[in-house]
């Protein structure tokens, strides 16, 4: 079974991590659009699409996570400090004139991942937003507004950057098409904002696509969103009427500040909700968000129900 996951930062690495767990090996297609920490840093010297979260899910997919700690170690004193090993491993790659995918296929190859990691395009994007009449410039911006609600708009400049030919050819391939977790704004939305690859998802026939919903609200930037209202959000970046399958929290109060997304979904692209004990809970002492073991126990779920349906 082919399966392609679209996303970003701490959710979708959960999200590799349980399907590697279930023995499978998923291509990631992940944002380019971060401008926070050693990846905006970078960004600013060298004018180059987001590495770090490209190196999350390197590190993810790895088949023996001790093989791949390295990627997270991040340097404490002087000029390195606060860089992670893992972005200027791939720095040095794109220095030495390999393109991003054969960087991250370099890399990939040095830690053993199953599957592979595609960045969603190859052009230096960066992630704009128009919030109650304000201006808002870059990713960290946007995931620290202080408005509540939607967005009057949300974008990518430049505007329609052309999709990486590998990510396009994975979601060709696809069986089924994961959409999250993650923040739902800097992480999936630009993911769909490049239009060959929302254009790809929309219109791709016979394949099931999964919104792994998030557990909570993420305060600054969808509070007063919850999973019906963030479902209409997603379902807004993709063309044409392509249905797509839920799966959401349902299970004992979380840690943290946001606010539980619920399991209620009223859209008519939404085929059908999954409310599953797929979290991490508070004495566990692991963050907040998804359980690996608890989500991949779900997603074995919906590939076994899922299977049959495909075509």
């Amino acid at each position: 079974m082919n399966i392609v996951c679209l996303g970003g930062g701490h959710g979708l690495a959960r999200t590799l991590e349980a399907f590697v767990t279930l023995g499978h090996a998923p291509t990631a297609i992940v944002t380019v659009a971060d401008n926070g920490g050693s990846t905006g840093r970078l960004r600013v010297d060298r004018d180059i699409p987001a590495i770090g979260d490209l190196r999350h899910a390197t590190q993810a997919l790895a088949e023996y996570s001790e093989d791949a700690a390295w990627l997270a170690h991040r340097f404490t004193l002087g000029d390195l400090a606060g860089h992670a090993l893992g972005n200027l491993a791939i720095l040095a790659q794109l220095e030495e004139g390999a393109t991003l995918v054969q960087a991250l296929r370099r890399i990939g190859e040095m830690v053993h991942i199953r599957g592979q990691v595609l960045p969603c395009t190859n052009v230096s994007v960066h992630l704009r937003a128009m919030d109650h009449g304000q201006l808002l410039m870059g990713q960290v911006a946007v995931q620290n507004r202080d408005q509540i609600g939607r967005l009057e708009r949300l974008w990518l400049e430049p505007e329609s950057p052309r999709g990486c030919p590998e990510a396009l050819d994975a979601i060709a391939q696809a069986d089924v098409i994961t959409l999250g977790p993650g923040s739902l704004l800097t992480s999936l939305a630009p993911v769909l904002l490049v239009p060959d690859i929302a254009h790809s998802v929309g219109h791709r026939e016979g394949i099931r696509c999964l919104h792994i919903a998030n557990t909570t609200t993420q305060p600054g930037e969808t509070d007063g969103l919850l999973l019906n209202e963030q479902c209409a959000i997603l379902l807004d970046l993709i063309p044409g009427d392509q249905p797509i399958d839920v799966l959401c929290h349902r299970g004992p109060d979380l840690a943290g500040p946001g606010v539980p997304l619920g399991t209620t979904v009223s859209h008519p692209r939404v085929r059908r909700v999954l409310a599953r004990d797929v979290a991490v809970r508070k004495h566990e002492g692991v963050g907040t968000g998804h359980d690996r073991q608890r989500l991949a126990v779900a997603l074995k779920e919906y590939l076994e129900t899922t299977e049959g349906a495909l075509g």
